[in-house]
């Protein structure tokens, strides 16, 4: 496994000729090396697997956001850039988002494992009423 390092989405000063004014750059957190001219070098093996990762909390589980072949095709801005070397060139998009996307990586040893669940959302300001309701009611019912 090879890691790519954090990136983090900027504006160039300047941006470079025949690019789309609406174009998003993103540069990396150790040397400020601009994620376009990264992926035009020598940087990536062929038919490696590229991952974006990021964990959801500060020291939680890393999550893999995107598995693709190309590098062109991630963007990298607020997460880590992860390779996986290997030929992976032969799965289909399907099959390498199913095995792949939203699991849990381990840095150190590469192993794969599902991610936790979502925590559970806080009660909307209705449910909360509701509650109310129902708990004066049973309150009621039980004189």
């Amino acid at each position: 496994m090879k890691d790519h390092g954090t990136w983090t989405q900027y504006k160039p000063a300047k941006p470079p000729e025949n690019f789309p004014p609406n174009a998003l750059y993103a540069k990396r957190d150790s040397d400020g090396v601009d994620w376009y001219d990264y992926i035009r070098g020598d940087n990536f093996a062929d038919g490696s697997l590229k991952l974006t990762v990021r964990s959801r909390t500060k020291g939680g589980p890393v999550i893999i956001s995107a598995p693709q072949t190309d590098a062109s095709q991630l963007f990298p801005a607020d997460h880590r850039v992860i390779e996986i070397e290997g030929d992976y060139s032969g799965l289909d998009e399907g099959a390498r988002i199913a095995k792949f996307a939203s699991k849990v990586i381990d840095l150190k040893t590469g192993k794969l494992s599902e991610p936790p669940p979502p925590p559970a959302p806080p009660p909307s300001p209705l449910e909360e009423k509701l509650d109310a309701i129902l708990a004066r009611l049973e309150k009621l019912e039980g004189k």
